[in-house]
């Protein structure tokens, strides 16, 4: 079994704390493109275009790196649009134990992500600080 780490949109650096201790060989980056996100924050669409063009470089930069990256595109036929219903979906691919993730910069977030455990049977390996 793998452990995920979610990357989020404004977590796009090699030194965010969900990185630090990944195992390459073991673990799945989980990165995801939802319209629920977008709409909620009500983000213009040039900062959108902006933000999934920083995200999809990012994932590239990784994968050059030998991480194994999960990278759901707004367009893509099954995604759900929602930060919750892509982990659950990637949990299920991976078969993974557990969801590794930077403590969200909105408290909206981080509420959603406090019921991940009750909510989809998974693991949180705690709240990594940036």
């Amino acid at each position: 079994m793998s452990t995920l780490r979610y990357i989020l949109g404004d977590h796009l650096t090699r030194n965010v704390a969900a990185l630090r201790d990944i195992d390459v060989h073991r673990d799945v980056v989980l990165m995801t493109e939802v319209g629920g996100e977008s709409s909620v924050v009500g983000f213009h669409k040039q900062k959108l275009v902006f933000i999934y063009a920083a995200m999809r470089h990012f994932a590239q930069s990784l994968r050059d790196e030998g991480i194994t990256v999960d990278y759901v595109r707004l367009d893509d036929e099954d995604n759900t649009q929602t930060l919750e219903g892509e982990l659950a979906r990637a949990l299920t691919r991976h078969r993974a134990d557990g969801v590794v993730v930077t403590e969200p910069g909105a408290w909206r977030v981080r509420d959603m992500m406090d019921g991940w455990e009750r909510r989809l049977g998974v693991t949180r390996h705690g709240d990594v600080r940036r």
